[in-house]
């Protein structure tokens, strides 16, 4: 058996008894099982430095440390993940050390809106950008879009934008739910959903992630939630 088989058999069984155990942990548990399964995550990747299947775990690794605030340790692991040359996740990878490194620096942001024309987001200089990146399928999103759409009527006329990034798999459901919720602001759509290009080139991973993109076109926060944005649209647009 190949050392690759042997490394992808032990990953499954690995993955096996992590989710019977959250299925069957108590809350007192759940910080030690957690523990054990980023310690198990580190172990195979040592272990299996060249296997595929240490992509994925590399991946796990970068997320938890993202969504723990640990910025620093996730650019790390995304960044050994995107050496793996050959793997799906190594573009994603890529673009999440872009966007862990932007604050205060400019981003690239181009792409097809839904009527088939091309969007820019350097055209917007001299306006704060919240970049919105969202799918019908994430309820969250569409409740961080209607607080959007508020604050939008509030602030546009001083000098606040919004692009929606939509990564739906099918422009259909988009284009459908545009139509029964109207929002003035553009939309860039392009096939992948969470996979595709747009996602990729920022290391989106999950959704809701809304950009802020200040009047010179640098990053305010790479990950703003819509609870923040009341104070930082009433900061930044004194």
């Amino acid at each position: 058996m190949s050392d690759n088989l042997l490394a992808h058999v032990q990953f499954q069984r690995m993955w096996a008894n992590y989710a019977l155990s959250t299925k069957q942990q108590s809350d007192a548990d759940a910080a030690k099982i957690q523990e054990k399964w980023l310690a198990d995550l580190e172990d195979f990747v040592k272990q299996h430095p060249a296997s595929p299947d240490s992509a994925e775990a590399l991946l796990q690794l970068g997320m938890y440390q993202e969504f723990a605030g640990k910025t620093d340790e996730a650019s790390g692991w995304y960044q050994k993940l995107a050496a793996f040359a050959d793997s799906p996740q190594a573009n994603k990878a890529k673009g999440a050390v872009v966007r862990l490194s932007s604050v205060g620096k400019p981003i690239r942001l181009r792409g097809t809106d839904l009527q088939g024309g091309t969007l820019d987001l350097a055209s917007y200089r001299g306006k704060l950008v919240l970049i919105h990146y969202w799918a019908t399928w994430c309820d969250v999103c569409k409740d961080d879009m209607a607080h959007i759409k508020e604050l939008y009527a509030k602030n546009a006329g001083r000098g606040f934008d919004v692009i929606g990034v939509s990564l739906d798999k099918s422009p259909a459901p988009v284009k459908q739910f545009l139509r029964e919720n109207r929002y003035p602001w553009k939309q860039i759509y392009e096939p992948g959903g969470l996979d595709g290009e747009l996602a990729n080139q920022m290391g989106v991973m999950t959704l809701p992630l809304m950009i802020l993109v200040d009047q010179k076109g640098n990053v305010v926060s790479n990950n703003i939630h819509a609870a923040e944005l009341d104070d930082e649209l009433a900061r930044l647009l004194k």
